[in-house]
């Protein structure tokens, strides 16, 4: 049984920063206190420094007009407060206060989680594949995010450690299931298909957009608990309970992690949320954080860089896994015990050039990091012990070892891409008109002319014909051109886009069937690979995919 309790609500204490105006400049913005402040329209604007997309700092460019994130180079309009792929930052408020101006930066706690009646038992850890862990206290399995067999992403992330049989039992065993977010290497169909009971109680954070519930609900699983972020949710168990808490990333995705509870005892599970609660988070004993890097098309898929860059981008990331992202997650919660998972996927041969650039953290390297680093911590690899318990005395290891119930060699990769595209034939011309027709009656609306082409595996041959979709107002429509071997350059002449942002996206035709034919999140594809992507200017277009991936899927 379950019962859903309050909802918690951060506890803040507002910081007024004072700052002379003669400290801020006319003629643009200044850092003081880690704040941008500047002079617009007969008043001030104020922002913080922290970036909107995964929580780097943002540094103040040489113009004093705008700040450019290193991570991920997303540009912030410091005039206007916008991104430069739109997306909004919200602002400080300001007031004045004589020859001062007082910026208000609000500082936030965790609230209390009251614990009493809760179970005192130890908790037991199972860890099963990827982000699949199995958390066992007194009666009661909880299992996440259960990717067990196949591939996800369209053919393009697989097991680089696949689950045991055990896993598989834990899974159809469990009492409860939590799904943080629609990815599929997170909300995965042809696992949840096989191995799970319709009448299954599924845990599902309340995403605005309905993006995982939806799924659920179209495969026939309606057992859902939709948990609002910050709710208690009490799990019965024989010696009184346990408490579960679904806590959102801290930028716009449709992103979640959970925390469990215990009378002594919390566990936090980060998935691979950027700024979970906007880092905001309790103390914990255990901490399960995403380590790897390079679960993106970015920037390897992305045309607009050379393999140098491309390299340059890969190797900061990798860095900004564990500099920025795992050691803020560290210092939110403080740990004893740091665990690395939802990181555990690999390339296939026929993206061979992807996996010698798309290079990720090791378990092992993430252990070393934070062991060197934080000297009171120590890490627990679940590759070497897949099982493990948190205890009064604290966590021990069991050298027990499961073993895989597949390897992806080449018989089960092909039997797997064979199952996975039978009777989904490749688009034809009209089912792409038909696509187009979708997309234009989509809510989702522009400045920008996406150009969709169907190519061979090696997405290097273009398959002769395209869809071309423009979402603005004055000229929103949806168009087959014929193509004969153009280069992106020349592709762009002949289109002639001179006022919509552009995006041209090569994608292996029996790739976009699969997507466009289970009617999966668009996102699918460029995560997976599938796409080679030239942009104009060369911005992530976070509306666009965002749109697709969570709020409307394209389904023929």
């Amino acid at each position: 049984m379950y019962k859903l309790l309050d909802k918690l609500i951060n506890v803040t204490i507002d910081n007024e920063i004072l700052i002379p105006l003669k400290k801020i400049n006319c003629n643009g913005f200044v850092v003081v206190e880690d704040v941008f402040v500047g002079r617009h329209a007969n008043g001030f604007l104020a922002f913080d420094r922290v970036c909107d997309h995964n929580g780097g700092q943002l540094i103040l460019d040489i113009n004093n007009l705008s700040a450019t994130c290193p991570l991920h180079n997303w540009r912030l309009k410091l005039t206007d407060g916008l991104y430069e792929n739109g997306c909004r930052k919200k602002e400080l408020p300001t007031r004045l206060a004589g020859d001062n101006l007082i910026v208000v930066k609000t500082r936030e706690t965790f609230p209390e989680i009251k614990t009493a009646g809760l179970t005192d038992s130890d908790i037991d850890f199972k860890f099963n594949a990827h982000a699949s862990v199995s958390i066992e206290i007194d009666d009661v399995s909880i299992i996440t995010d259960p990717w067990l067999i196949g591939s996800c992403f369209a053919n393009g992330w697989w097991h680089a450690f696949p689950p045991s049989c055990e896993a598989i039992e834990r899974l159809k065993n469990a009492d409860f299931i939590y799904i943080s977010h629609n990815h599929p290497d997170h909300l995965h169909i042809p696992t949840l298909e096989k191995y799970v009971e319709k009448s299954k109680k599924i845990l599902v954070p309340n995403f605005e957009s309905k993006s995982v519930e939806s799924i659920l609900r179209r495969i026939g699983f309606n057992n859902l608990i939709i948990c609002d972020f910050m709710r208690e949710v009490h799990l019965d168990t024989d010696n009184g309970g346990i408490k579960v808490i679904l806590i959102k990333s801290g930028d716009d995705r449709d992103d979640s992690c959970l925390l469990v509870c215990t009378a002594t005892r919390k566990v936090f599970l980060g998935v691979d949320t950027n700024m979970p609660n906007r880092w905001i988070l309790p103390k914990v004993d255990v901490l399960f954080t995403p380590f790897a890097g390079g679960a993106s098309g970015f920037p390897v898929r992305i045309e607009n860089f050379d393999i140098a860059q491309k390299v340059e981008i890969v190797n900061m990331n990798r860095l900004s896994v564990l500099n920025n992202h795992v050691a803020k997650l560290i210092n939110a919660t403080e740990p004893d015990f740091v665990v690395p998972y939802a990181g555990y996927f690999k390339e296939i041969d026929r993206d061979n050039e992807i996996a010698m650039i798309n290079i990720k953290n090791t378990p092992g390297e993430l252990i070393s990091y934070v062991e060197e680093n934080f000297a009171t911590i120590k890490g627990v690899n679940p590759i070497d012990h897949p099982l493990f318990r948190l205890g009064k005395h604290g966590l021990e290891v069991s050298d027990e070892y499961e073993q895989p119930s597949f390897f992806v060699d080449d018989e089960y990769i092909s039997s797997v891409i064979s199952e996975g595209l039978k009777g989904k034939s490749k688009l034809s011309d009209e089912e792409l008109l038909l696509v187009g027709e979708q997309f234009l009656s989509s809510s989702f609306v522009d400045n920008l002319t996406v150009v969709i082409i169907p190519t061979d595996v090696s997405i290097t041959n273009d398959l002769g014909s395209a869809l071309l979709i423009d979402f603005s107002i004055n000229n929103r429509n949806a168009k087959i051109i014929f193509l004969s071997g153009e280069t992106d350059s020349e592709l762009i002449s002949i289109i002639d886009e001179d006022v919509n942002n552009l995006e041209v996206l090569r994608v292996r035709a029996e790739s976009l069937a699969l997507v466009i034919r289970d009617g999966l999140p668009l996102e699918d594809l460029s995560i997976g690979f599938q796409i080679k992507m030239y942009r104009q200017p060369n911005l992530y277009n976070f509306k666009f995919w965002d749109h697709f991936t969570n709020k409307e899927f394209i389904h023929l």
